[in-house]
């Protein structure tokens, strides 16, 4: 190569050097390396001295080149380890909120789940969906709508109702007037303590992006309400007549039985049977509700009449919806409740089956809030955060016959 073509290419490489992006560096420090090994035609004697000089200054060039190349290295290498660093960070402030056992605060609207939670059943990849979707077991929205009487630091609920009013009578000149005096009774709920209890490992406390111990918080007041639901329809299971009395268990002082309705199965007259039964000789009830189990509304849906046709109009949102007759006559709202005992599903006869009333008629003491707790003591050797839910409530119906119960009629 010409002395002066070398030079030419020399300082071309130094232009481009200067104005180099990362991803060229490579190709400028080969094309470098094979300029140091080309031969030199030289001009005179003090030209190989020249082609020395020169080549000392491209193997410097090729030393800055790899120094700078080098040098960003470095400077990613920090720029990587600065993120690590500011995401560990991040991670380990979080770790420190769910480690301090920040309060939640919980209305009396009660949630559920006694569950032990343990690491190795929860996933945890190098990015976690910071939101727990729901399961689907969830408390039935029954307890929300009942008439809720707050009873702070009390021991027991009386309630007072009336049985029936008298009917005047024709009197005559002189005569005493005709007695119609009403009838008056009561009945008195104790309080029943409900708990629900879950432990989170220190595993899952310290998990980076989804809060599992504040979803087990939420999870267990879940847990009251599914059972308080259950208790307003089945009661306590206790023998104490003034334990917590769900429905189907209502002395016979208040519910007497008369106007329940026995059926087979559930046909294109049952709704309008049940309807018909709630009330006195000259009343019907316009806001009561259905409360049946999943399997009752699913076999309203099937009933069909002669042509073919559905006989039911059924509405859905939930756990809550309506039933109605597809061209008219009686429409209901109904509530699922699976503590009821399903009509279809029922082999023993008289089996209480579906509910039927105004909500407001079955009164929900509350002697106490929902207290949760959550302690690091009883299993700290195991590395396990304790968390406990209670609540102190009682149940009664509180309106003479103000349910009527579907009982199970055996086919014949």
């Amino acid at each position: 190569m010409k002395r002066k073509e070398f030079e030419q290419k020399k300082a071309e490489l130094r232009k481009r050097l200067e104005n180099a992006k990362d991803e060229e560096l490579e190709e400028i420090r080969r094309e470098a390396e094979e300029l140091e090994n080309v031969n030199i035609e030289e001009e005179s004697e003090n030209h190989d001295d020249q082609g020395v000089d020169q080549r000392s200054l491209l193997r410097a060039t090729v030393e800055r080149l790899e120094k700078r190349s080098a040098s960003l290295s470095d400077v990613k290498e920090i720029k990587r380890n600065n993120i690590d660093k500011e995401e560990e960070k991040r991670i380990s402030e979080k770790a420190e909120e769910l480690r301090a056992g920040k309060a939640i605060k919980l209305s009396t609207g009660i949630e559920k789940r006694a569950v032990t939670v343990s690491g190795s059943g929860v996933l945890v990849p190098a990015r976690t969906k910071r939101e727990i979707a729901d399961s689907y077991d969830k408390p039935s929205s029954l307890v929300d709508r009942l008439n809720v009487v707050p009873m702070d630091g009390g021991e027991s609920y009386d309630v007072p109702f009336e049985k029936t009013i008298g009917e005047g009578g024709i009197t005559k000149e002189g005569e005493a007037a005709t007695t119609a005096e009403p009838t008056f009774d009561h009945v008195a709920t104790n309080k029943v303590k409900v708990t629900a209890y879950a432990e989170v490992s220190e595993e899952v406390e310290k998990l980076p992006d989804a809060d599992y111990l504040t979803r087990v918080q939420q999870s267990v007041t879940k847990a009251l309400k599914k059972k308080i639901g259950k208790m307003v329809i089945t009661g306590s299971e206790s023998d104490d007549p003034k334990s917590f009395n769900g429905i189907y268990n209502t002395p016979t002082k208040v519910i007497t039985g008369n106007d329940d309705v026995s059926i087979a199965s559930i046909d294109a007259d049952t709704l309008n049977t049940i309807v018909f039964a709630l009330g006195s000789d000259e009343e019907t009830e316009d806001e009561a509700i259905l409360i049946l189990n999943k399997a009752d509304l699913e076999e309203f849906a099937k009933v069909k009449d002669a042509d073919g046709k559905f006989t039911y109009k059924i509405t859905r949102n939930k756990g809550t919806g309506k039933i109605s007759y597809q061209n008219g006559s009686a429409e209901v709202e109904y509530v699922i409740n699976s503590a009821c005992n399903s009509l279809t599903k029922a082999s023993t006869e008289d089996t209480k089956t579906m509910i039927y009333g105004a909500l407001e008629n079955f009164e929900l003491p509350v002697f106490s809030e929902i207290e949760v707790k959550v302690s690091d003591d009883y299993k700290f050797k195991e590395g396990m955060k304790c968390i406990k839910a209670t609540v102190m409530v009682g149940g009664t119906v509180s309106k003479y016959n103000g349910f009527v119960r579907v009982l199970k009629l055996q086919s014949v």
